[in-house]
């Protein structure tokens, strides 16, 4: 099923960037031999190619789009973590892979080559032990606030949203996410109060760089260090508190978690972060659970139902 909430225009051209694409794996591998890598061992899952391969005895993870829209997806994901290396220059309280290599295949789609990391994720969802995650409830804060902290540029803008400021282009992308809901979903649950509450306190939203998909099945912990992949939503001009926002909604309403949920906001807040931006946050990202969970084969609201009225009176 095609959604509008998740297309990419470029170049004049709608491009949906969820629906995978058919590609020939052996076809593949002999396009990175060809490049200089060797023992390339690769998989689909879903919508990438991913797996491993070597290059002067040094082993590497390898990610390859298999469509085109979702091929500029995984070019955002090698321009984060050059841009987050290049403006940090190692002094980060965390881990971002290396890009290696990067580029497009002769067949258009996007091939991304990055340093393995060692580890294990805080969760393998759908997994739900929270027996990593728990303990690292304020190094997951940290790293959200480091974040939003890194100067705003337009190095990463929006790739899939309309607006002058960081604030309308965040306000532009809820309205897309509400409008994509089923009109008979969005009366049953009064989402239009969420869309409201939103429009009412958007412009009270500070710009900031932001990972996009700030959860703990993107980060591997190795002894005390973390590592955050997976950047494909990244942009450098974001709003401030998204990855937190994010976070608490993914928590709450995904792991169905609502106590791990609020000690992280609670530890949010700790670090000085701001409540009623949280708030604001957190509203849109309730509309685009609604909208997730309404593209699953057996819809069930109850949690992000009970995610709505946490926020409005947290």
């Amino acid at each position: 099923m095609t959604n509008h909430a998740f297309k990419i225009i470029k170049d004049g051209k709608t491009l949906d960037y969820r629906i995978p694409g058919q590609v020939s794996i052996p076809n593949i591998q002999n396009e990175l031999v060809n490049l200089g890598f060797e023992n390339p061992k690769l998989q689909q899952r879903a919508r990438h190619v991913i797996g491993t391969t070597e290059q002067n005895g040094e082993v590497y993870f390898v990610k390859i789009a298999t469509s085109e829209g979702i091929s500029l997806m995984t070019q955002r994901e090698a321009q984060w973590n050059n841009w987050f290396h290049e403006t940090t220059r190692g002094n980060a309280p965390f881990l971002v892979p290396v890009t290696i290599a990067s580029g497009y295949l002769p067949n258009q789609l996007f091939y991304l080559v990055s340093s393995k990391v060692n580890g294990n994720l805080l969760i393998d969802y759908p997994n739900t032990d929270i027996s990593r995650i728990t303990p690292n409830i304020e190094n997951m804060v940290t790293m959200a606030v480091f974040i939003e902290s890194l100067p705003v540029s337009n190095a990463l803008p929006f790739a899939d949203t309309q607006g002058k400021t960081a604030q309308e282009k965040a306000l532009s992308k809820t309205i897309r996410w509400f409008e994509a809901i089923p009109d008979t979903i969005r009366k049953q649950f009064e989402l239009e109060r969420l869309l409201n509450f939103v429009k009412d306190r958007y412009l009270e939203l500070t710009p900031g760089p932001r990972h996009g998909d700030f959860t703990p099945w993107h980060m591997f912990e190795n002894g005390r260090e973390l590592t955050l992949i997976d950047g494909e939503h990244a942009s450098t001009e974001g709003v401030k508190h998204y990855d937190l926002g994010y976070m608490a909604q993914r928590l709450f309403s995904v792991l169905k978690k609502p106590e791990l949920a609020d000690a992280f906001l609670t530890e949010a807040l700790k670090q000085r972060s701001d409540q009623e931006q949280l708030r604001t946050i957190m509203a849109m990202r309730a509309i685009g659970g609604f909208l997730d969970e309404s593209l699953t084969e057996k819809p069930d609201f109850s949690i992000h139902e009970q995610f709505a009225r946490f926020l409005m009176t947290w």
